[in-house]
């Protein structure tokens, strides 16, 4: 059944007066975080760390959440969430107990082999790296020397272990914040780095539009507004051997 379908017999249920589950729940496991990025409103200091959620509350939660019928969860931040790794992988033991796709965002800093391998194991579906340029312009935005190189070294070895396991999951993802600095390293980090999809956010300049769609760059997914292109969203996409604008 594809997304849509599902979506149009979920509306259907409820229509008919059921009550189903909602399509996807987005947690916060926390507000921790290793990095100082310089567009983050953890710069005001605006979160009490003492009074998050504790780990056995966290673990009841996300079982509530699964038992709602839903069939998606993305856990991301708030902050890292591997500032707090085993309330983050106990929740996503017990989301893929549920069998329920399971998501995360992360700035890919704090992941160890042991991690990697669990995540690997457990059959977790997309892991989501937050990128924001090449090199020396990531680790600027982010506000910490040597970040990126972290992200591609962790990148690497969740796709040695996911072919020393056997296993096409999780899918490997880069979520980009487009900015004045760092939009012209898009072509050369989508064809030169070793993901399966990038998804790209911000305010799109036309001229970046129309060379995306140019180039065929493929697996790419960009959303929110594009300034004169007639259009809310953007997706060139490889895996059907189409490209949309839509």
């Amino acid at each position: 059944m594809s997304k849509l379908d599902y979506l149009i017999e979920r509306l259907v249920e409820w229509y008919r007066g059921g009550k189903p589950g909602p399509d996807m729940v987005q947690i916060y496991p926390t507000n921790r975080c290793n990095l100082k990025c310089i567009f983050c409103a953890q710069r005001l200091n605006l979160y009490d760390l003492s009074k998050e959620v504790k780990h056995r509350r966290w673990l009841e939660i996300t079982k509530e959440i699964c038992g709602l019928g839903v069939r998606e969860i993305l856990i991301s931040g708030g902050g890292e969430p591997l500032c707090v790794p085993k309330t983050v992988m106990k929740m996503m033991e017990i989301i893929k107990r549920a069998n329920v796709e399971g998501r995360i965002i992360t700035n890919g800093t704090l992941w160890t082999e042991t991690l990697i391998k669990k995540t690997i194991e457990i059959g977790w579906d997309h892991v989501i790296f937050s990128v924001d340029g090449i090199g020396s312009t990531h680790d600027y935005l982010r506000g910490v020397k040597g970040t990126f190189n972290k992200i591609l070294k962790n990148i690497t070895i969740f796709r040695k272990l996911k072919k020393k396991l056997g296993s096409d999951k999780p899918f490997l993802e880069f979520t980009f914040v487009l900015n004045a600095l760092n939009y012209k390293e898009v072509p050369k980090m989508i064809k030169e780095r070793s993901v399966d999809g990038v998804i790209l956010l911000g305010h799109m300049p036309p001229d970046f539009v129309k060379m995306v769609v140019a180039k065929k760059i493929p697996v790419v997914m960009v959303d929110n507004y594009f300034e004169g292109s007639g259009t809310n969203a953007i997706i060139v996409d490889n895996f059907d051997g189409g490209y949309k604008v839509g």
